[in-house]
């Protein structure tokens, strides 16, 4: 809705003139619109209506998140809605502050509840596009709603474009009204101006749904829309103009798959600092991701997190450098947390170290042992002191032995006499690198 006919001077903006061209084109394509007026979707799944009656907003207030059930209660979505503008203006006129709720004690834009909207831009800000966007936490199929009162008042037209999944998906857009103020091609909805609508002006006014459009997204999957409104005209002292947004909101729970896993490796810079890259798609409902680590394979602990892009409809890529210092066995993991605490691990990778350290390489035999000793052979590239622990399965450490090792080759007994039959992890730490191994003690 054109709230204020106020316009000294119009300005043509290059990179709005397209908007112009539809303009022009509009009486063309007046009757084509007119035969959209009872276009319904394709969508067959049962959809959730959004009432705006069983909501709040705080006028003024620039987003809100709300949790809707889906039909049947079995499941629910967070649903955010936010405007913002760069133009310098303010959410207010006619001693309203939107956006706000609106109804029929106040300015209403349609025939039934919406989201209201007034922008009242400064001096020059005349063509000042707002981007409104409504997000879910996770894709929905079957998505429709109203945006009402497109309309003119003398030269100065209401245009929009609606856009979705960050501009990979579109939308089809239906004129409503018997006597539209508005054309609609493809996903983009101007203003015709004079003569249409009821009165013959080009306007539309409360309670009618003249400058109504039916927005609809069929079996799509949607995740986020934008909505880009323009007041076409560009005075040089505009005044307040007006929308009714996401009114008759609906949509249905989506099918989706589960995160794709397209890629994991891992690698080390010239600093031998640990680096892991994977690379996603169909993301949704992800808190965050965790990279485990290990120098045994067996006993992982947290070494970073990453927040997720949650884009369904994108491929996701990351890259993380581990805050550690490589060992010669590292083994990698990767971990999904939902957001309910679920953790589903998705990866696992080796990366041999070995360049990055002193200890070349560490034999254990015989192995197993039916013996009351076996033998270590370590060959080192310099001098080192080490510690020697042998682990039992339960995690306890069972005997602790300090070494100081020669470059070159080194051979020792370590005594298993007082250790029951069974499997050990025999853990060498040089302060700066751990190196495991198991081996087995027989009877």
């Amino acid at each position: 809705m054109v709230i204020n006919s106020n316009m000294k001077l119009r300005h043509l903006n290059p990179t709005l003139l397209e908007l112009d061209y539809w303009l022009i084109v509009a009486s063309l394509i007046l009757a084509f619109s007119a035969n959209l007026v009872f276009g319904q979707s394709n969508c067959s799944i049962d959809s959730m209506a959004f009432d705006w009656a069983d909501y709040s907003w705080t006028s003024g207030d620039s987003a809100n998140t709300y949790r809707v059930p889906f039909a049947g209660g079995s499941d629910s979505v967070d649903v955010a809605i936010q405007v913002s503008t760069e133009a310098i203006g303010t959410f207010a006129d006619f001693d309203v502050q939107t956006p706000y709720i609106d109804g029929d004690s106040i300015w209403n834009f349609g025939t039934g509840l919406d989201l209201g909207l007034i922008f009242n831009p400064d001096t020059n800000q005349g063509f000042s596009p707002i981007y409104i966007t409504l997000k879910f936490d996770q894709p929905v199929t079957c998505l429709e709603f109203e945006i009402s009162d497109i309309d003119v008042s003398g030269s100065r037209k209401d245009s929009l474009v609606v856009i979705a999944n960050d501009g990979l998906t579109t939308p089809a857009l239906y004129v409503m009204g018997d006597t539209p103020t508005v054309g609609v091609i493809e996903h983009r909805a101007f203003a015709l101006g004079f003569p249409s609508g009821p009165m013959g002006n080009g306007s539309a006014y409360s309670n009618e749904d003249a400058g109504t459009i039916k927005v609809d997204f069929a079996n799509d999957l949607v995740d986020s829309v934008t909505v880009i409104y323009y007041e076409a005209g560009g005075a040089f002292d505009p005044g307040g103009r007006g929308l009714g947004l996401f009114g008759n909101l609906s949509f249905a729970q989506g099918a989706l798959l589960p995160v794709d896993l397209l890629s994991f490796d891992v690698g080390h810079d010239e600093d031998c600092i640990p680096m892991v890259q994977w690379e996603t798609a169909n993301e949704y409902n992800i808190d965050y991701y965790s990279i485990e680590y290990s120098y045994d394979g067996l006993n992982f602990v947290e070494s970073a997190k990453e927040v997720p892009r949650n884009s369904y409809f994108d491929k996701n890529q990351y890259s993380v450098y581990l805050n550690r210092k490589m060992n010669p066995d590292n083994y990698f993991r990767l971990v999904k947390k939902e957001m309910d605490g679920r953790k589903e691990i998705l990866a696992l990778k080796t990366l041999s170290g070995s360049l990055c350290h002193t200890l070349s390489t560490v034999n254990i035999y015989p192995n197993p042992t039916f013996k009351k000793y076996f033998y270590v052979e370590i060959e080192s590239k310099a001098d080192k002191a080490i510690q020697i622990q042998m682990i039992n399965q339960a995690g306890a450490v069972v005997m602790r032995q300090p070494y100081s090792l020669k470059s070159g080759r080194n051979w020792f007994a370590i005594q298993t006499k007082y250790l029951v039959p069974g499997i050990y992890h025999v853990r060498f730490d040089t302060g700066k690198e751990i190196i495991s191994r198991k081996v087995s003690i027989m009877e």
